[in-house]
């Protein structure tokens, strides 16, 4: 049973918005090289989205949603310059990333999961006393070695759990969703977002964020929850240390969820 709510208004409004301009603009032109030309320039903007995202996160699917997406746009060129033999090969070459993309997305290849991460803490919380408190929360200390954690983090990074930021004395993970600023290069307003942060001493502190711990539908136990998400990336890094991070995905993907937030289109 799901105790959260998640949202994906962010990505629904742009990918509806741009298709929805788009749609309008083909409706009122009657010169269909003008609708291709502007089809194809926001292409390209997607196209370059992925390739960056994917050299940020390492993640290797989102440079498939940019080949994919890249054989559209030239398919696009192609059309427009009448180069009929070149324009059917690679529409099939879209067929096979449009196929390759849609098992990604059931395998939740392309899914930030920070909604999955918070359900599966709230699955061991059962109490209801105490609500938000809008402060860190140290909840304890490890004998994990410094260098299993950052290893851990950039797993996290490569399979969309997360957002590392690495200091010389800590290693924080940040749970976020909307990634577009991060992508490009803006500071995201950190005091908003959810984040686990483990010293090079060991303690652990984590921040559950007023709009995350907003999203449960019952008003957990803040302390209990916070120590619930502490234990779940303890046991994940011990696992990961281990060579059972295969687990922790398992377990993640049983989270019932949307499969795709925004992957297809990079954001």
């Amino acid at each position: 049973m799901n105790k959260i709510v998640s949202s994906n208004r962010f990505y629904v409004g742009i990918f509806y918005s741009l298709n929805g301009f788009l749609a309008i603009f083909m409706l009122t032109t009657n010169n269909i090289s003008i609708y291709l030309s502007i089809l194809l320039f926001f292409l390209t903007l997607v196209i370059v989205t992925n390739l960056v995202f994917g050299i940020r996160t390492r993640n290797p699917w989102f440079l498939l949603t940019a080949a994919h997406y890249s054989n559209i746009s030239l398919a696009i060129l192609f059309e427009l310059y009448q180069l009929e033999t070149a324009k059917k090969l690679f529409m099939i070459l879209f067929i096979v990333t449009c196929l390759s993309l849609i098992i990604a997305g059931m395998k939740k290849k392309l899914k930030w999961r920070k909604y999955e991460i918070l359900e599966l803490a709230a699955q061991s919380v059962s109490s209801q006393n105490n609500g938000f408190t809008n402060r860190p929360m140290v909840c304890g200390h490890t004998d994990l070695p410094f260098k299993d954690i950052l290893a851990f983090w950039s797993f996290a990074r490569r399979h969309l759990l997360g957002i590392p930021r690495i200091f010389p004395d800590r290693a924080e993970l940040v749970l976020t969703e909307h990634t577009l600023p991060y992508l490009l290069g803006v500071p995201l307003r950190y005091n908003h977002l959810s984040w686990i942060c483990i010293t090079k001493k060991g303690k652990i502190t984590v921040y559950l964020s007023q709009q995350d711990y907003a999203r449960f539908k019952e008003k957990l136990t803040f302390d209990q929850l916070c120590m619930a998400i502490c234990n779940q990336f303890v046991n994940w890094i011990k696992n990961y240390s281990q060579g059972s991070d295969r687990k922790m995905i398992d377990q993640l993907n049983q989270v019932h969820s949307i499969p795709f937030t925004g992957g297809l289109i990079g954001f």
